[in-house]
């Protein structure tokens, strides 16, 4: 029934738990509408944004100034909102100081993005998560490698001191 509290992963529906003698076990969407079909690079891309903004934070590389990583503490984090013209997946704020996040599966940042970061002096750090495959899943393995890991992350843009930058 309904008591389980679920959501369809894809869409924000309820899920109604359905068990009878005829079907096996399953989750239907409370409408009754055609289930919901997401890859797995989608759902991938949703797990990450929910741990970052569930630890609040994330290990880095160093920076140009630093020689080993770091742990990047933030005071909020948002999904998804757009600065000028760049929309990152995620935006970590450090006192007033956005750093970008971008979650890459199969599409990774290019030329033209990274120009853009620079000349805005936008921080960005750009995570590669295409090792976590869908035939051996593990949430704990993907967690490790999404917060603590700082070899699948690099710097698309980490100016030597980092301040409110003004992008318009």
């Amino acid at each position: 029934g309904l008591s389980c509290n679920c959501f369809c992963v894809v869409c924000g529906e309820r899920m109604v738990a359905k068990k009878g003698p005829e079907r096996e076990h399953h989750f239907a969407h409370e409408s009754n509408k055609q289930d919901c079909s997401a890859s797995h690079e989608s759902l991938l891309h949703r797990f990450a944004k929910r741990v970052i903004q569930e630890k609040g934070g994330l290990a880095v590389p160093p920076t140009s100034g630093q020689t080993s990583p770091r742990w990047l503490m933030f005071d909020r984090v948002e999904e998804e909102r757009r600065l000028g013209t760049i929309t990152p997946d995620l935006i970590g704020y450090s006192g007033n100081i956005p750093v970008l996040i971008e979650v890459a599966y199969s599409s990774f940042a290019g030329a033209e993005k990274i120009a853009k970061l620079k000349a805005f002096e936008l921080q960005a750090i750009e995570i590669d998560v295409h090792h976590l495959h869908p035939e051996n899943f593990d949430p704990e393995i993907a967690r490790t490698s999404i917060l603590d890991d700082t070899t699948n992350k690099k710097w698309l843009f980490a100016p030597d001191e980092p301040r409110k930058p003004s992008y318009t």
